[in-house]
């Protein structure tokens, strides 16, 4: 006899004497534990995304044929090994990724156990937005008065086209240009200067989803 997955029931009969007479016992029942569901796609983020910040929400959905309660242990290709829960069946596994490599790739995955059985789930991936590479700010000192031209170049692993937004020491935007990667962006400064003052300014350069930012001074 072979047990089945979830309920069995059983019972045992004992002949007494071999005259015909017999006993039967009561009816007993044992449960043979179903593993959880396998996960196949997760609800956060979604597999082959982009994410946009340096920290994302894993989440999935957990599920068990008995109706088990499910912990659940993240995993990525880095050190991820993080356990939540429990949870109850049917409901949603979530963890918080913070402090993301930017311009990487992730590899992740999940186990989901109900303290018996652990079913892996698929593996999937998301690569982390890497912000604008902004280098080369003129100008570092002038030796006239004048309104100066101020200016950065920048590059970017994933946008061609970005622009930059230039502000004053007072946070006031003296001018905004668009312009391919490794070019240069260029406004004038928009108040007056004198000889022997320092003058602070800073730009943040967009690659259309997220800015970095740089400050400077002449």
């Amino acid at each position: 006899w072979t047990a089945s997955h979830g309920d069995n029931w059983w019972y045992a009969v004992a002949d007494d004497d071999g005259d015909g007479a017999s006993t039967r016992s009561d009816d007993w029942v044992f449960t043979i534990n179903r593993a959880p569901d396998q996960t196949m796609s997760p609800d956060n983020p979604s597999p082959g995304s982009t994410v946009y910040s340096d920290s994302v929400t894993l989440s999935l959905g957990v599920s068990d044929p008995d109706s088990d309660s499910l912990e659940t242990t993240f995993y990525d290709n880095y050190s991820l090994s993080e356990t939540v829960g429990p949870d109850s069946s049917g409901g949603t596994a979530s963890y918080n990724l913070d402090n993301l490599n930017r311009g990487e790739t992730y590899k992740w995955w999940a186990e989901v156990s109900d303290n018996w059985n652990t079913t892996k789930s698929n593996e999937w991936s998301f690569y982390v937005n890497d912000l604008p590479n902004v280098y080369a700010a003129e100008p570092t000192d002038i030796t006239e008065q004048e309104r100066p031209q101020i200016s950065v170049r920048a590059n970017d692993d994933n946008s061609e086209t970005l622009t930059a937004y230039f502000f004053n020491g007072s946070d006031v935007l003296m001018g905004k240009e668009t312009f391919a990667e490794d070019e240069r962006a260029s406004v004038e400064y928009t108040s007056d200067t004198e000889i022997g003052d320092t003058y602070e300014w800073s730009v943040n350069v967009s690659d259309g989803f997220e800015n970095s930012t740089n400050s400077y001074s002449f």
